[in-house]
């Protein structure tokens, strides 16, 4: 029987031409095992898989449905927007990694980490998922959508829009195929508000099957280290929010822009949903809510405009936590 191969979604060379990127070689070995991690994770219903586009990877594959190989492009920071970190160019079914963030990724957490690991030691399972969020960018067509442009850069807002409820949805994504490895068969909800139920259907495009393939003791291993990192981080963010600084500065909870919401409540997000048992988790989430809903009510932005419950409704559930005990 004749053996269908993979095939590339694009041409990085193509991809790296139009855009006028100017490739790197920083971060690489981090991201090469980002993307083993990746794969060995990835569901078998989403036919997709990351490879390098500077080498060759190997991908094991069902000779019957063969994968789409998404390359990763490491490009310098010099030829991209500020603040890029990695993304999915519109149109374009590849994922563009800033080479100069690889490495500091985990910059804005104290040296002295609370969980005591190494930042080094959790880069690569970070990577993965970041990864695996890009990926579900490509999963869910997001790149061929028309974008909303960030506002300039300072402002900070809570506004939940189309583009925000989509890196949510990706989040979900990369969350879950991370669960999925460890609990065959689970189904995540879209908790506290975060997005519509409907984008909960999207789900089942990568929740409906069983697990397949042979490997689960690697892809246990994987999972199990990925959860751990994620959740480490979340607690070391949440660490730095509940420090008791008074003022808070606003970047700790608030959304830079439009597009993408804050890098804590999303990591807290996908903790809360790699570990459903965890109610720590879980409390941390809504006490970020509840003060993110204080924050819009002391600038006179009303809370039912950001989409996610006020500080009425957590204040009458019995869950709310306000900064300084005090309520809004």
């Amino acid at each position: 029987m004749e053996v269908t191969k993979p095939i590339y979604a694009v041409s990085p060379q193509t991809v790296i031409s139009e855009f006028g990127f100017q490739t790197t070689v920083l971060g690489r070995d981090v991201l090469s095992e980002a993307m083993k991690i990746a794969n060995n994770l990835a569901q078998d219903q989403v036919i997709l898989r990351v490879v390098p586009a500077w080498t060759q990877m190997d991908v094991a594959f069902d000779p019957e449905e063969p994968p789409v190989l998404v390359p990763v492009i490491v490009v310098s920071s010099t030829t991209l927007p500020p603040q890029s970190l990695a993304f999915v160019p519109q149109g374009r079914s590849c994922i563009i990694v800033n080479g100069d963030g690889v490495q500091s990724l985990l910059d804005d957490l104290p040296t002295e980490s609370i969980s005591g690991s190494t930042k080094e030691a959790l880069l690569p399972s970070l990577w993965a998922v970041i990864l695996l969020h890009e990926l579900g960018h490509i999963f869910f067509s997001d790149q061929i959508r028309t974008p909303m442009f960030a506002t300039s850069e300072g402002e900070l807002n809570l506004v939940r829009d189309a583009n925000k409820i989509a890196e949510l949805r990706c989040d979900h994504f990369a969350a879950m195929q991370v669960r999925i490895s460890v609990e065959p068969g689970s189904r995540g909800d879209w908790m506290t508000g975060l997005a519509p139920p409907i984008e909960h259907e999207a789900a089942t495009h990568y929740l409906a099957n069983p697990l397949q393939k042979q490997d689960r003791p690697k892809r246990l291993l994987n999972a199990s280290q990925t959860s751990l990192s994620v959740g480490l981080v979340a607690y070391d963010y949440w660490d730095q929010i509940s420090d008791g600084t008074s003022p808070a500065p606003p970047s700790l909870f608030w959304d830079r822009g439009y597009t993408h919401p804050n890098l804590r409540l999303r990591f807290l997000y996908m903790a809360s949903l790699i570990e459903p048992g965890s109610r720590l988790y879980r409390e941390f989430l809504e006490q970020m809510l509840a003060i993110r809903n204080q924050r819009a009510y002391e600038v006179l932005y009303r809370a039912e405009y950001t989409g996610i419950p006020g500080p009425e409704d957590w204040k009458n559930s019995g869950k709310a936590t306000f900064p300084n005990g005090k309520e809004p």
